[in-house]
């Protein structure tokens, strides 16, 4: 065997997952339906879920197994990036338990129902909860399971672990706090907090575009870029999420937490290893180096047309008529260091927009001098996130015949490259 060969190997073995529960709470609302599900189905495809596996979605409403199981399946069909045929469906759906559970209830059953599926799914009582519920559960869950005997110990041979996605806190002092009383339930291993936007291949590949590219990360400075542009629009209204979207706003909806994962990856220098921790690293510095934000505008939309489609105002809903909560953000700000320091960053997000896309725009500076002054187009190294994932850098050319330059761009599309389907979801 061959020294590439077996590297490989170690590679895969080690990327196996663990025997395991998956435990979903919050199993029949939207994040479960649209995303959870549909990503814990696709790993499934390939091969990416342990031989011994099982799922308990817990919820509210009274079901039995094979009732959620159709439910799901159906979802499945709706939803799901890899569809699979009705085998490999039925395969899934029948490692998928239910239980109806209140959050704030006994979870005795819950440990009766995981003692019964570990002992036949020999999943040697390693558990995954994942909560997909609201922000006020995120301790009382965890205090729950610790309270029936779900969580293990330090140094357990098993693990429990907790997955917690945004928002984590309303602002700094709730955040440090929520901290603080996870803390006193788990220790810090056993907590995941998500955000699904790092699980975007073309967020991914802003780390890699940098640093496997050595010419284009030495253009990422303020000697050579005169402004960073990040940009989330959605062409939707609130819709019926509205009264949780009022208690959030696109502020710390979107801009506090994706977008500021996205600038970190453009801003971030170059960490010592590969690895998440020094990733982290290098991330929180950046974070750390951005001055006081003060120049921002909050806005909301109003009654009017997104393309030729009528859409209702925010306020239009009796739900939020006196609400001042934002749908549009558009902010500066600086990060003072050594590489950035005087680059002006640019985030905007917001709903009821145009259309739907995600990009960053990295516009560079002018040279000092040209000998081309009637050419007032700058070079920009444009990341598309969505809908059409890609990277294009705009250049000048010579129009033929002609003495005049022509912006053109150099583009990189997956699609031309990789099959679609290769392209995992976020969620995957």
């Amino acid at each position: 065997m061959s020294q590439s060969q077996d590297f490989t190997q170690l590679i895969a073995r080690q990327n196996v997952a663990k025997p395991q529960c998956f435990v979903l709470f919050g199993a029949t609302g939207d994040l479960a339906k649209r995303k959870i599900f549909p990503a814990l189905f696709a790993l499934f495809l390939d091969k990416k879920l342990p031989s011994r596996f099982c799922i308990v979605g817990l919820g509210r409403k009274p079901n039995t197994d094979q009732e959620f199981r159709k439910y799901v399946e159906d979802r499945l069909i709706e939803f799901a990036r890899l569809k699979g045929d009705s085998k490999s469906r039925k395969e899934f759906v029948d490692k998928i338990f239910y239980l109806a559970l209140d959050v704030d209830g006994d979870y005795s059953p819950l440990k009766k129902l995981l003692t019964e599926k570990e002992a036949s799914s020999g999943t040697q009582e390693n558990r995954t909860f994942y909560l997909a519920v609201a922000p006020s559960y995120f301790t009382v869950v965890p205090q729950k399971l610790k309270e029936v005997g779900l969580l293990h110990e330090k140094g357990s041979a098993s693990f429990a672990n907790i997955i917690i996605e945004k928002p984590f806190g309303t602002d700094l002092a709730s955040a440090l706090a929520l901290d603080v009383e996870l803390k006193k339930i788990l220790f810090e291993e056993q907590i995941y907090r998500i955000d699904h936007y790092l699980g975007k291949e073309t967020v991914q590949n802003i780390f890699a575009f940098r640093f496997s590219n050595h010419f284009i990360d030495h253009l990422f400075t303020s000697e050579f870029v005169e402004s960073v542009q990040i940009v989330a629009a959605e062409d939707l209204v609130v819709g019926d999420r509205v009264e949780f979207y009022d208690s959030v706003g696109c502020l710390r909806d979107f801009c506090q937490n994706h977008l500021m994962q996205v600038l970190a990856f453009i801003a971030m220098e170059a960490p010592s290893k590969n690895e998440a921790e020094f990733i982290h690293q290098e991330k929180s510095k950046v974070l750390r180096s951005i001055n006081k934000i003060d120049t921002i505008v909050r806005s909301q939309y109003e009654k009017g047309f997104i393309n030729t489609d009528a859409v209702h105002g925010y306020r239009d809903d009796e739900r939020v008529k006196t609400s001042n909560t934002d749908t549009f953000v558009g902010m500066r700000l600086f990060v003072d260091n050594f590489r950035w320091g005087g680059t002006p960053f640019y985030l905007f997000a917001g709903k009821a927009l145009p259309r739907k896309y995600t990009e960053v725009n990295i516009v560079l500076k002018k040279a000092p001098f040209s000998l081309f002054p009637q050419s007032s187009q700058q070079n920009i190294i444009s990341i598309q996130i969505q809908p059409k994932e890609g990277i294009s850098i705009i250049i000048r050319t010579k129009v033929p015949a002609k003495t005049s330059l022509k912006p053109v761009k150099l583009d990189f599309y997956y699609d031309d490259y990789f099959s679609s389907e290769s392209i995992p979801e976020a969620y995957e």
